[in-house]
């Protein structure tokens, strides 16, 4: 079968729609994964304050961990975390005082979404979709976002 050249152009146009598609999927993909893990992480601060008195000065002192949401289909790993970026997202994570901190995910890949989420030691989960950059936000940015339900029955493993 010859094709011509009106069958290229539209065989081309769904070629890029398909892959600009696959695009954004993968972003949403990463901003489920950034708001997880953020869950996740403020969740092990928690504990960890519980045992020692007061929040880690930085996130490499949480001990190792490994927590899924078979619903939801992701997963946390402390080891991807500690370094500081992971699947698209920087995290930055500050101690402000022995019972106060903020920890927040903001996207630094081509590929990320442009949300970034972040939590104080309230628990209040919040996301921020204007004025976005990859520095660490603050504590007062991340207390006036808008907030969104937390993780349910999570597992480790």
């Amino acid at each position: 079968m010859k094709l011509n050249k009106i069958s290229y152009v539209l065989l081309g146009s769904a070629v890029i729609g398909i892959s600009l598609l696959g695009l954004r999927l993968r972003g949403q993909y990463f901003a489920d994964q950034a708001v997880f893990n953020v869950d996740i992480v403020e969740h092990e601060l928690q504990i960890y304050n519980k045992s020692q008195g007061e929040y880690p000065a930085q996130l490499s002192q949480l001990p190792d961990f490994d927590i899924v949401s078979y619903k939801e289909g992701l997963a946390c790993s402390s080891k991807f975390l500690k370094t500081g970026s992971f699947r698209g997202y920087a995290y930055a994570y500050q101690k402000l005082a022995k019972d106060k901190f903020v920890l927040s995910a903001s996207p630094n890949g081509a590929l990320s979404s442009n949300i970034e989420f972040g939590i104080t030691e309230k628990g209040d989960l919040g996301f921020n979709t204007h004025l976005m950059d990859e520095a660490a936000d603050t504590y007062e940015e991340v207390l006036s976002w808008e907030k969104i339900s937390r993780f349910q029955g999570l597992h480790s493993r």
